[in-house]
């Protein structure tokens, strides 16, 4: 009997040390189990931004692409009401270059021949050639036949280029620009494609690549009234070109002057008596000075481009850019009135005075600073956290609502608001691009753009348990 009530003592001490072990493992578990969970929940509502592998920043930027297609021309993303301009082109646009905000159009889907602003299109393919080193400035340009002046239309515009000369592709580019020389696009047409036909079925694919159905040449000196554009669709371009080829304002298109042909372009010993009276004007031995077409160059402060054109079916056309301060303003003006040229200049230049005087009057350009990536929390992911990126931080046309204009245009106390919005975190799954924020800029009470915040990275959906623990934490 005393063995057995030792033997239960026994037993009893011994369940009495496991069930002491067991509950302090037990808490032991249940402590580090919280101990875990309250640090997970921490880091869990403290979101980190994580950096993008190579990997994911291409998905995202392919993403973004499809999701957000930047266009080349905007509407204002903001109500205004339309402007009453005084415009004597049939057809006009005016845009603001740093984000491609239409501010006025009239008839601007009207298709009108370019004129001699096809010759525009003509230096943006050579601006492309240069760039990928297969054509440089300094090459000396052969002039095939189709170049010589003797050989282009009558009335045509001229550089006066002539069997024997030699020219450079940097002169031929200044005088496509400065005197609109006809000879000019051929010689480079020739000598870009190995033929006018094959140069201007570049100039078709390149207007194809940006979008522009209603653009269409049939030869590069715009003399052909069969070469076709619209005002909306030229103004496309012509932002294009200036964004790539910035530099090509300076070294081109507000040149006032040039002189041509000089004399290192002639023969050795030409003399202009050796070729038969009746075609001696085709055929200079001294420097012609060409003054540039575009009349608003040293008239109007801050124009520097771009291009005129005229034909009889087309009248009197201008692309027209003027900088002031940090704002960049375009015009295309087409089919402008004018009984000769005196008279179709004038109202060039009024068309571009009042485009100027209206886009500074009205609109400043500004760029906001973009919002940086913002850690938010992944709910039931198998990430804890992602960040959410702005799409974009274009440049704002900022109307002058209650600002201090000063005499140049450029207002001096515009204040755009920012406001970030986010949710608190995001469930899983989620897909890179996809928007859950975004960022509003405003002018006092009106909101003038509003930009999404997407998802910067895929995140897949986790297992129930985590999802549910999330939510723990989280709701």
């Amino acid at each position: 009997m005393k063995q057995e009530k030792e033997k239960a003592k026994r037993v009893s001490k011994t369940l009495k040390k496991t069930i002491i072990i067991t509950l302090s493992s037990l808490l032991l578990t249940a402590a580090a189990v919280t101990a875990a969970l309250l640090i997970y929940g921490k880091k869990l509502r403290n979101p980190e931004s994580v950096l993008l592998t190579a990997d994911e920043k291409l998905i995202l930027e392919e993403r973004t692409a499809a999701l957000y297609p930047a266009s080349i021309l905007n509407p204002l993303p903001y109500d205004t009401v339309p402007a009453e301009l005084s415009i004597n082109a049939e057809s006009a646009i005016l845009i603001d270059t740093s984000n491609g905000c239409i501010l006025y159009e009239k008839n601007a889907d009207e298709q009108i021949p370019p004129a001699s602003m096809t010759k525009l299109a003509v230096m943006f393919v050579v601006e492309q050639e240069i760039n990928t080193g297969r054509i440089a400035y300094d090459d000396i340009v052969p002039l095939p036949p189709e170049s010589w002046a003797v050989n282009q239309p009558p009335d045509s515009s001229l550089m006066f280029l002539a069997e024997g000369q030699k020219v450079t592709l940097h002169e031929l580019l200044e005088g496509l620009s400065v005197c609109s020389g006809n000879d000019a696009a051929y010689a480079v047409a020739s000598y870009v494609s190995g033929s006018v036909e094959a140069f201007v079925e570049r100039m078709n694919e390149e207007m194809e690549k940006l979008g522009l159905s209603s653009t269409h040449f049939v030869e590069p000196s715009g003399y052909s009234e069969e070469n076709l554009t619209t005002a909306r669709d030229f103004a496309a371009f012509a932002r294009i070109y200036i964004q790539k080829y910035p530099e090509s304002l300076k070294k081109y298109h507000s040149l006032e002057s040039f002189s041509y042909p000089q004399p290192w372009n002639l023969p050795e010993g030409f003399s202009s008596f050796s070729v038969p009276a009746a075609v001696r004007h085709f055929y200079p031995d001294k420097p012609i000075k060409h003054n540039n077409t575009n009349k608003t160059l040293g008239l109007i402060p801050g124009a520097d481009g771009l291009k005129t054109g005229y034909i009889d079916e087309s009248g009197y056309n201008l692309a027209y850019t003027v900088m002031r301060g940090d704002t960049r303003f375009l015009s295309i003006t087409l089919k402008g009135p004018g009984t000769g040229t005196w008279e179709g200049n004038k109202y060039r230049v009024e068309d571009a005075e009042t485009f100027t005087d209206f886009g500074y009057r009205t609109f400043t350009t500004v760029r906001p600073t973009a919002v940086e990536d913002i850690p938010i929390i992944v709910a039931g992911g198998k990430r804890k956290s992602i960040s959410l990126r702005q799409v974009s931080a274009e440049a704002i046309s900022v109307p002058h609502i209650d600002a201090e204009i000063s005499a140049d245009g450029e207002s001096s106390s515009i204040y755009l608001s920012t406001e970030v919005s986010v949710p608190d975190y995001i469930e899983a799954p989620i897909k890179a691009g996809d928007e859950y924020g975004s960022v509003t800029y405003s002018l006092g009470q009106t909101v003038l753009a509003r930009v999404p915040l997407v998802a910067d990275r895929d995140v897949e959906e986790s297992w129930g348990l985590k999802s549910f623990i999330d939510h723990l934490f989280l709701d």
